[in-house]
């Protein structure tokens, strides 16, 4: 399983990275910035950690977890503030409080595993919601 990393942290991104390689999956990264993320990773990888710390990137890392979930891609947020509000388009996407420990990625992975066996016949009805949820977001900050 590819796992997208977007944490700034270096320490953070080295403990996510050794862990998800520890337990089967492969890091993608990490990455410090949602613009340094290849466009070519949007559909090869399975599942991504997205820190959402990073203020001035909020927007970048919305559009990047919405382009993400439209390709069928588990998204979790990460962020070190546990009482951060979310913007409605993203408040639906689990979000992970750092530290996050080993056995919340266990049971990400795990998760990922599962609805990716399962879904895969509503994948395609999935992706038609998200891009028109998406669609609309960009029209409303237009």
């Amino acid at each position: 399983m590819r796992v997208i990393i977007l944490e700034p942290d270096y320490f953070q991104a080295l403990y996510l990275t050794e862990t998800i390689e520890r337990v089967g999956g492969v890091a993608v990264g990490p990455y410090s910035h949602a613009a340094d993320i290849p466009s070519s990773m949007m559909s090869a990888a399975d599942a991504a950690l997205l820190n959402i710390d990073q203020s001035a990137e909020l927007d970048q890392i919305i559009d990047l977890a919405l382009l993400l979930l439209c390709e069928g891609c588990e998204v979790r947020l990460t962020t070190g503030y546990p009482d951060q509000h979310l913007p409605t388009a993203i408040a639906h996407v689990v979000t992970m409080t750092k530290p996050v420990t080993r056995e919340q990625i266990i049971a990400f992975l795990s998760e990922r595993q599962r609805r990716q066996s399962a879904s895969s016949n509503l994948h395609v009805e999935g992706t038609r919601t998200f891009a028109a949820t998406l669609s609309a977001i960009r029209s409303e900050r237009d």
